[in-house]
């Protein structure tokens, strides 16, 4: 599960903001691979280089993410007498 989750190239499965990514520097991504990247916010596009670096941040959105849809899903069931 990290190897995907570590690998830019999957982001835009659980990132909507993330358009492109492309990995600039040789090798398997690892902490320190430079990324050349491309986010959509709103009506904009914002191209920049990116660092991977540890992702404790994005792990904990994701992890709230995950957890608030279980939630939810959890209630349906229970009012659909499951």
């Amino acid at each position: 599960m990290f190897s995907y989750l570590a690998d830019p190239m999957h982001w835009h499965d659980f990132a909507p903001a993330v358009e492109f990514r492309k990995q600039i520097d040789a090798g398997p991504p690892r902490v320190g691979t430079r990324w050349m990247a491309t986010d959509r916010i709103g009506p904009f596009r914002i191209q920049f280089i990116d660092r991977l670096e540890i992702l404790a941040q994005d792990f904990r959105r994701l992890d709230r993410l995950l957890t608030l849809e279980a939630r939810q899903a959890g209630r349906w069931h229970r009012g659909m007498g499951s």
